[in-house]
């Protein structure tokens, strides 16, 4: 087993690292917005970009299931940030499609590598589901301040140049993380010993990664929408962005929470809380409202999102006993992501925001419903266990 990450700076780091991780990801509609205005690309380039980028980061977040616990891991936080300023770097001597394409895929699966060891790291915590929230609140503190920098501030004055420095910046600050990392020593197996019980428990960990993909096809299929759904509300553009930016924000009251309550709130209570806040954002949606209704209604949906899923975090890494699978959330998460507009577009031209918000609930609760099986068959495992001990 790894050393647990039990000490504030190590905590702090590793939480850190999962910001710049995620950071390509958590900040696309800025990335974007600057890539439109310094490149002659089309909306099917910018698209097509983004899809190179999030499958490269897929394909890295896969393979580190084998890799991840071969390797040291400082040696992979060194190389991470490189690879990530190198591609950010990138973006300023890219003239064309390949170029810009080809430098942002660097950067992202960079970032990838970073969250991939610092999420192993997370969930060998002493309280992973404290560990999870408080990731989660600095992921949303480090995108909410990116966001807010690259288009009002950073591209005017200083155009694509700017936005590349200000991600190398923030790459570059992952160097410091290094020696707070606890270190691991390379394993010529990916599980080592592992015993009868724990392999049982692997068809928990799947389901939970399969209720992890639901839970983000029903998420993701809301959250690219609310901004049109606040136009069919006559709500002014720049009201629908301040709104969209302060959820962002201050829905992470929901990680912070989390991150002080741990598992002295256990997972059905959250899960239940969480479904709680869903149905009141829908409800507050539903009725006649301005744009303070719309805000409140944002924080609480963003809140709810970010409160259950450190639970659901510390879930999978209960029935994840040498800590492989963890590193599978990203991907899980990213296939759910793509999988959610997908889905909820057709249904958004057929039925309105009415399918949208049935997309939802429907996502929401299946998830919810399959954590609580898992557990439930954890809890019997671990009686079972305990009577043979």
């Amino acid at each position: 087993m790894p050393p647990p990450a039990t000490n504030l700076n190590s905590l702090l780091a590793a939480s850190y690292g999962t910001a710049v991780g995620a950071l390509v990801f958590n900040t696309q509609p800025a990335i974007v917005g600057a890539l439109a205005e310094s490149f002659e690309l089309t909306e099917s380039d910018l698209g097509n970009i983004i899809a190179t980028t999030l499958i490269g980061v897929f394909c890295l977040v896969v393979s580190s299931f084998y890799w991840i616990h071969r390797v040291r891991r400082r040696a992979t936080l060194v190389a991470g940030p490189t690879a990530a300023c190198l591609g950010a770097a990138g973006l300023v001597m890219a003239d064309g499609f390949v170029g810009v394409a080809a430098s942002l895929a660097i950067l992202g699966i960079g970032g990838a590598s970073v969250y991939v060891v610092c999420l192993s790291c997370l969930a060998s915590a002493t309280d992973p589901t404290r560990a999870f929230g408080v990731a989660i609140t600095m992921q949303v503190a480090v995108a909410s301040l990116t966001v807010y920098l690259i288009p009002s501030f950073v591209l005017p004055l200083y155009g694509i140049g700017g936005v590349a420095v200000l991600l190398i910046l923030l790459n570059a600050l992952a160097f410091g993380i290094v020696p707070l990392i606890p270190e691991r020593q390379p394993q010529s197996s990916a599980t080592g010993a592992t015993t009868s019980s724990d392999s049982g428990l692997t068809v928990w960990v799947m389901l939970g990664l399969v209720a992890m993909t639901v839970y983000f096809v029903g998420l993701n299929g809301t959250w690219p929408f609310l901004e049109r759904i606040g136009v069919t509300m006559s709500l002014a553009g720049d009201a629908i962005g301040r709104a969209l930016a302060a959820s962002l924000l201050f829905g992470a009251i929901g990680s912070l929470i989390a991150s002080v309550t741990g598992r002295r709130v256990g997972i059905a209570p959250a899960l239940l809380l969480s479904g709680t806040g869903f149905l009141i954002f829908i409800y507050l949606m539903l009725e006649p409202s301005g744009v303070t209704t719309f805000t409140v209604a944002l924080v609480i949906f963003n809140a709810a999102w970010n409160f259950s899923l450190p639970y659901q975090m510390d879930l999978i890494s209960q029935a994840d006993a040498h800590h492989r699978f963890i590193v599978l959330v990203p991907a899980a998460q990213t296939i759910g992501g793509a999988m959610g507009p997908a889905i909820a577009g057709p249904l958004l031209m057929s039925s309105g925001v009415m399918g949208v918000y049935a997309q939802l609930i429907v996502c929401v609760v299946a998830a919810f419903l399959l954590y609580g099986f898992i557990a439930n068959r954890l809890a019997k495992h671990h009686e079972v266990t305990e009577r043979h001990v």
